[in-house]
């Protein structure tokens, strides 16, 4: 289930547009569903979709999780940067309240 949702385009491509259906603006859905995307937008969703896959529940944009060096190192492996540009790694703001998925 993790190889097929998290690390395939099309499992992410299908993520991609259950997002866009929460989005309630039609030229903003449109606008997000033709932009083409790249491996960075591709790792972003892929590090989303393991989420949803392992939390019990959502807990909104203010909250954010601290993913097994296993899952980044997976993920950087199949959708990486070009070669030389170093990755941002997690970042939580003050405002923001970091979880594990344990």
């Amino acid at each position: 289930m993790f190889a097929n949702l998290v690390l395939t385009k099309t499992g992410l491509d299908y993520s991609r547009y259950l997002y866009s259906r929460s989005i309630t603006d039609d030229a903003e859905r449109e606008a997000y569903n033709n932009r083409v995307i790249g491996n960075k937008e591709y790792r972003h969703l892929a590090y989303k979709s393991f989420v949803n896959l392992m939390a019990s529940q959502h807990r909104g944009k203010s909250v954010r999780y601290l993913l097994p060096a296993c899952v980044v190192n997976t993920i950087r492996q199949e959708f990486p940067n070009p070669g030389g540009v170093p990755y941002s790694g997690f970042v939580c703001l003050d405002s923001q309240e970091a979880l594990t998925l344990d």
